[in-house]
């Protein structure tokens, strides 16, 4: 150990004398240089100005101050904050309680009647003679409402043969699981063409008709 101890203090010694002779330099700044750099906009960082809150901004403040007050300060009596959270949870549960409704209505409400879907609830409340008002709509040149009595009429023979149980809150989608092998894929194509034509912001035209009458009569075939 005494010997390895002798080489380290021999070193130690000679780098102490070289540091000792060795001129050392100290790094000045350009005071020229500096000058420019002041100069420059990007470099004003003492004369930043910070910009007043803007009026929807103090509005939102003194929203979020009340709220606070009123919900969210322990000393606020316990029935308001207890109205405050079941106020959020039912919100919640209302929310999630519609996506669900519309992505698994059938199997969560198969009978419930008085939800109406954007897409669907095409089913009219009583019977129709279909190939009478696909008559007069062809008649009238009206192909647009041509195709949708073609899907209506498509969705009562469904019914009709029970491949599918009609309900007025039921979308094209609904239909579409109720079905199996090639009517599920002739429905499918019907149903695109129907949604099509009817929402899209156009008038049809008879090639479109015709190809959902044959989508129609193939899926009146169709098991």
């Amino acid at each position: 150990m005494i010997k390895l101890r002798f080489p380290l203090l021999i070193l130690l010694l000679l780098s102490l004398t070289f540091s000792e002779g060795r001129q050392q330099q100290i790094r000045s700044f350009d005071a020229d240089q500096m000058g420019a750099y002041k100069e420059q906009p990007e470099f004003e960082y003492m004369n930043y100005t910070a910009q007043p809150p803007s009026v929807w901004e103090r509005i939102s403040w003194w929203i979020s101050s009340i709220f606070q007050e009123l919900f969210l300060n322990p000393n606020t009596p316990w029935i308001t904050r207890f109205f405050y959270y079941l106020t959020v949870i039912v919100i919640l549960g209302a929310a999630i309680f519609y996506i669900v409704r519309l992505r698994y209505g059938q199997g969560i409400a198969p009978d419930y009647q008085s939800y109406k879907s954007s897409a669907g609830a095409m089913v009219l409340e009583k019977p129709q003679d279909y190939n009478k008002l696909i008559g007069e709509a062809l008649g009238a040149q009206n192909f647009k409402l041509a195709i949708r009595y073609l899907y209506l009429r498509a969705l009562s023979d469904l019914n009709a043969r029970q491949l599918i149980q009609l309900k007025s809150w039921k979308s094209p989608m609904d239909y579409q699981r109720e079905l199996k092998g090639d009517a599920a894929g002739t429905y499918q194509e019907l149903a695109r063409l129907f949604e099509y034509v009817w929402y899209g912001d156009f008038d049809a035209d008879k090639t479109e008709f015709e190809a959902g009458n044959q989508l129609a009569s193939k899926l009146e075939r169709a098991k």
